[in-house]
């Protein structure tokens, strides 16, 4: 009994941490913060809008492995103290009384054309422009490129693997299909932007573009059978239905010095 009330109080803190770093976060019109999507806040979404079938023993426990590894580590090896905690937290996200989030920002570069004097505006060049696009990555397994980043798929608490049940693609359907291929701005702004470009020895024309989001719903995950019949979600697209909020461009990568807010043509 001691053990289900010291649980309960760990679950009840954890909780309570959660909505005080929401009302700490600073706040948009909308009422939620945008943040840069992740593999856990990307799992705990989809999960929780019914993704997967949290019912399930095996997905309930790889959930509670991600979200809650310090209660993995320590009841693990007790199956009977932690099929209870495994149902606590499965019923916690059945009656939808977890924190999660729907808004979700990324970043982009575009480059500008020749200036168009009859438009006035900078078309993109033919690398960065958008096109009636439908859908966008939000996540996929590190090519190695860039290196391991902080929000990249990861192994659940103290694997060493990749969990089989828990997607590592996502992807955004967007509701209506994304035009951005130019930007407008007047001629004596024109000039003064591409002034600065010079100054800054900007010679590709480079800028920064950061399109907002919110998921509005998400399709089951569908698994995939590998030899021998196993199921394995690792190479299933988790796939949110949303749309898009806004789309903001800035003459730095951090996104500090903005530039101008684009009305999306869809």
């Amino acid at each position: 009994m001691r053990f289900m009330i010291a649980v309960m109080c760990y679950l009840a803190f954890s909780f309570a941490v959660s909505d005080m770093a929401k009302a700490a976060t600073p706040q948009n019109d909308m009422g939620e913060s945008y943040a840069a999507p992740t593999f856990r806040e990307l799992s705990q979404t989809f999960v929780m809008m019914d993704g997967m079938d949290i019912s399930d023993p095996i997905i309930s426990q790889e959930y509670a492995k991600l979200m809650y590894c310090d209660l993995w580590k320590e009841n693990s090896k007790n199956d009977f103290d932690w099929n209870k905690i495994r149902q606590m937290i499965s019923n916690r996200v059945m009656s939808k009384k977890d924190y999660y989030r729907i808004q979700f920002e990324v970043g982009g570069t575009i480059f500008l054309g020749t200036y168009n004097f009859e438009t006035q505006d900078f078309p993109f060049t033919k690398q960065s422009s958008l096109t009636r696009v439908g859908s966008m990555m939000l996540l996929a397994p590190n090519t190695g490129r860039r290196g391991p980043q902080p929000g990249d798929p990861m192994p659940l608490c103290t694997d060493t693997d990749m969990s089989p049940y828990m997607p590592i693609y996502y992807i955004l359907i967007m509701n209506q299909p994304l035009t951005f291929d130019r930007l407008k701005i007047p001629m004596d702004e024109a000039k003064i932007l591409l002034d600065k470009m010079t100054a800054a020895r900007n010679l590709d024309r480079r800028l920064y573009v950061r399109f907002r989001f919110r998921v509005q719903s998400v399709d089951k995950v569908q698994a995939l059978k590998k030899r021998g019949g196993q199921l394995d979600l690792r190479t299933a697209r988790a796939q949110m239905h949303g749309e898009l909020t806004q789309a903001d461009v800035f003459l730095d990568p951090d996104m500090t010095k903005w530039l101008a807010s684009v009305p999306l043509k869809q």
